[in-house]
C-alpha cells in the first residue's frame, strides 16, 4: 500500500469515528433497519400509563426531531411487512406528538389544535418514502388500505378521549404480533370503553366509526379477543347478542337533540363572539361550562416525576405494588380505599391535621381509622419538599410538623390535591369577564360581569360535583332561556364521600355552624343500634342530626352504610321543609337502615316526652301511678 493510500485510509477510519460519534451511522443504519431506540427512549421517559407529559416531550423536542429525520430516511421497500407495519404506527404516533407541541403548552389533543391549526390531521407535515404526508394519509391511505388488520385501531393514537392511550415502548416489527394483541385485548377488555349488560354488547363509537375493518362482525371479534367476565358473559349471551354503540357523549348524539358541536380551543374575541377552528361563531348568550382539571401543586422535582392524576387512575395497565397519594380530599380517600383492599401498599399525605377536610373532624377521623385499621398509612401535618424518579420507582421527601423529613417510595405517585378551573385561552380578561382564585365570579342567576354570559359546573368553583352542576344548568335554562328569573341556592346541597362505610351530608355541619357563628345543638344515633345494620355485620358509623338555637334542622350527616342512600330522605325533609315532628312519627319499615332517620329525630323529642313536667301532667289528669316495677338500677 502507497503511502497516499495510507493517509486516505487513515482519514477514512478518522471520519468514520466522528461520524459514529455524531449519530451519521444511527440515521445511515435506519435506511435498511429502522432504529426506534431514541423514540423508545422519550416514551419510556413521558409517556406513564398512556398519561403524556408534553412538557417533558417539549424539553427534549430536539431529539424527538431527530428521530423524525431517522424515518425520513429510511426506505419502506426494504422493509417486510411487519417492518413496514411498526414503521408507519410509529411515525404517526411521533408526529401527532410533535404537532400538538407546537401549540403546547395550552392544548394535550389533536381536537384541541382546531383554534390554531385548521384541520390539523390534514395538515403536510410528515415525510416518508420522499412524500409529504398528512396524518390522515398515514392512517386512510397507506395503514388501512395495505394492511388491512383490524388491530391497527388499537395502536394508532390521535391523542384524544376516545382513541386508545399512547405506549410507553415503539412498536417493533420482530414483536408485532405480541404488541398488536396486547393493545387490542387492553381495550377490548377495559370495561369503560366495552361491556355486556343482558343480551347487549356495549362497544366504543371506535367500531362504529370503522365497522367496515370489523366486516360489520364486531361480536366475532370480540369473542377472539375478550377475556375474564367479559368472556363468560359473551359466551352465555352468544346467539342473541345484540350490538349498541357507547355514544352518549358522541357528537351524533347531540347532533340529533339538535346541537352542534365544535371540537377546539375557543377563545373570545369580543363580548358576543368566540373564535374556534379558524371560524368566528357570534351569538347573543353564552355559557361557560368549561369544567376543572386537577390541581398540580408545585412541588419541586414534581414536572420531572411520573405521576397519575384521577384521569389516568382508571387506565393502569396494572395493579401497582404501592402507591403514595398526595392529598386526602375525597379522591384521594375513595382511591386509597380502593387500592389498598385491591393489594398495594398505601401512602397518604395530607397538609392539614384531618383527612376530608370539609366534613366535621369526628367523621372524618372515624373514616380514617377505618381506612388504617385496612392498611392505609396516613401522614397527617406533611408537607411535600420536594419528589423525583429512582430507578423506576417515585420517591417523595415529606417533612412533619417537628421539621423531620422522611422519604417514601412508590410504583406509583397519585396526586389528588384538589382542582382548578379550566379558564386558560378563553380570554375572559378581553371580554371584562372577572375571576377569582376558585373560578369565575357569578351572581346568584349564575350570571357573569357580562350578564348575557353564564358560568355552570366546575369552572364556577362553587361545588364541584356532578349533580351541582346538573342543577347549575337548570339555573342558567330558566334564567338565558325562559327569561324567568331564578337563583342558585346551595343551602341544601348534598355531597357523599365513597368510603366505605359512606360519609354523606346535607346543609351545615358542626365546622360550618360554627364558622357562621351560630349556636347550635347535635343529636346522634349509632349503626350498631340499628337491626338491620347489625344483621348485614355494620357496626361503625353513626348519624349526626344539627339543630339551631330556636331548633331549626340545619343539616345532618351520615356515616354508615349506604349513607349516601340513606341522605335522600333528608334531601326530601330539608327541602320540603318537613316537620321533625313528621319524620318521627312516620312509619319505616322494619327492619330497614332508613330507620335510623327515624330514631334520631325520636331523639329530639324523647327528652322532651319523658321529662319530669310531662309525667306530672300525666298524673295530674291522667291519674298515672307511675312505674309498674323498679329494677335493682332503678333505686
Amino acid at each position: 500500500m502507497s503511502n497516499t493510500n495510507k493517509y486516505i485510509f487513515v482519514d477514512a477510519l478518522f471520519l468514520a469515528t466522528v461520524l459514529a460519534m455524531t449519530g451519521f451511522f444511527e440515521i445511515s443504519r435506519a435506511e435498511n433497519a429502522v432504529d426506534h431506540s431514541l423514540y423508545g427512549e422519550l416514551l419510556r421517559k413521558y409517556v406513564n400509563n398512556g398519561r403524556v407529559d408534553y412538557g417533558g416531550f417539549k424539553k427534549e423536542e430536539a431529539r424527538l426531531d431527530r428521530y423524525l429525520e431517522i424515518l425520513e430516511r429510511v426506505d419502506t421497500k426494504g422493509l417486510n411487512r411487519n417492518e413496514q407495519l411498526a414503521f408507519y404506527v410509529n411515525a404517526y404516533n411521533a408526529w401527532t406528538i410533535k404537532l400538538i407541541l407546537g401549540a403546547y403548552p395550552g392544548v394535550e389533543s389533536i381536537k384541541d389544535l382546531g383554534s390554531f391549526l385548521k384541520s390539523p390531521w390534514k395538515k403536510k407535515i410528515a415525510r416518508i418514502d420522499g412524500k409529504k404526508l398528512t396524518l390522515d394519509n398515514i392512517e386512510h391511505d397507506i395503514i388501512r388500505p395495505r394492511f388491512g388488520d383490524p388491530r391497527i385501531h388499537f395502536v394508532v393514537n390521535c391523542a384524544s378521549k376516545s382513541c386508545p392511550p399512547l405506549r410507553s415502548e415503539p412498536y417493533r416489527g420482530d414483536d408485532l404480533e405480541r404488541q398488536l394483541d396486547e393493545m387490542t385485548k387492553a381495550f377490548i377488555n377495559d370495561p369503560s370503553n366495552n361491556y355486556v349488560k343482558g343480551d347487549t354488547l356495549y362497544v366504543s363509537s371506535l367500531f362504529k366509526w370503522y365497522s367496515e375493518d370489523f366486516h360489520d362482525d364486531v361480536i366475532s371479534f370480540f369473542l377472539k379477543y375478550a377475556e375474564g367476565d367479559l368472556k363468560r358473559r359473551l359466551t352465555a349471551a352468544r346467539g342473541k347478542l345484540k350490538v349498541k354503540y357507547l355514544d352518549y357523549d358522541s357528537e351524533e348524539r347531540f347532533c340529533s337533540l339538535g346541537a352542534k358541536v365544535t371540537f377546539g380551543s375557543p377563545g373570545f374575541v369580543d363580548e358576543h363572539s368566540i373564535e374556534v377552528d379558524g371560524k368566528t361563531i357570534t351569538s347573543k348568550t353564552w355559557v361557560i361550562a368549561t369544567g376543572s382539571s386537577p390541581f398540580i401543586p408545585p412541588v419541586e422535582g414534581l414536572e420531572h416525576t411520573s405521576y397519575i392524576t384521577n384521569k389516568e387512575v382508571f387506565s393502569l395497565d396494572h395493579l401497582p405494588e404501592s402507591m403514595v397519594i398526595l392529598g386526602a380530599g375525597p379522591i384521594a380517600s375513595e382511591m386509597a380505599q380502593a387500592f389498598s383492599r385491591l393489594g398495594s401498599r398505601v401512602d397518604v399525605i395530607q397538609r392539614s391535621g384531618q383527612i376530608l377536610s370539609r366534613e366535621d373532624k369526628d367523621m372524618a377521623d372515624e373514616v380514617m381509622k377505618v381506612l388504617a385499621g385496612e392498611g392505609v398509612r396516613f401522614h397527617l401535618n406533611s408537607t411535600v419538599v420536594r419528589t423525583k424518579e429512582n430507578g423506576g420507582r417515585r420517591e417523595v421527601l415529606i417533612k412533619d410538623a417537628e421539621g423531620k423529613e422522611t422519604t417514601i417510595g412508590a410504583e406509583t405517585l397519585l396526586v389528588a390535591m384538589g382542582r382548578v378551573p379550566n379558564l386558560e385561552g378563553l380570554g375572559l380578561d378581553r371580554i371584562g369577564v372577572e375571576t377569582h382564585k376558585k373560578g369565575i365570579q357569578v351572581d346568584a342567576r349564575l350570571r357573569t360581569t357580562q350578564k348575557h354570559i353564564y358560568a355552570a359546573g366546575d369552572v364556577t368553583g362553587a361545588y364541584q360535583f356532578t349533580h351541582a352542576a346538573g342543577y347549575e344548568g337548570g339555573i342558567v335554562i330558566s334564567n338565558a332561556v325562559f327569561h324567568l328569573p331564578r337563583k342558585a341556592d346551595y343551602t341544601f346541597m348534598p355531597w357523599c364521600t365513597y368510603t366505605d362505610p359512606e360519609l354523606a351530608s346535607i346543609g351545615m355541619n358542626e365546622k360550618r355552624a360554627r364558622e357562621a357563628d351560630i349556636k347550635y345543638s347535635v343529636w346522634t344515633e349509632e349503626f350498631k343500634a340499628n337491626d338491620r345494620s347489625l344483621a348485614e355485620g355494620e357496626s361503625v358509623g353513626k348519624i349526626k342530626m344539627i339543630l339551631d338555637e330556636k331548633e331549626k334542622l340545619l343539616g345532618v350527616q351520615i356515616l354508615g352504610p349506604r349513607a349516601g342512600e340513606l341522605l335522600g330522605e333528608w334531601v326530601a325533609v330539608l327541602n320540603g321543609k318537613v316537620k321533625l315532628s313528621t319524620l318521627a312519627s312516620s312509619v319505616h319499615p322494619y327492619p330497614t337502615l332508613g330507620e335510623i332517620n327515624k330514631r334520631v329525630a325520636g331523639n329530639y323529642f324523647s327528652p322532651k316526652i319523658f321529662s319530669d313536667r310531662v309525667k306530672k301532667g300525666l298524673r295530674f289528669f291522667f291519674h298515672l301511678k307511675g312505674r309498674a316495677c323498679e329494677t335493682t338500677e332503678g333505686k
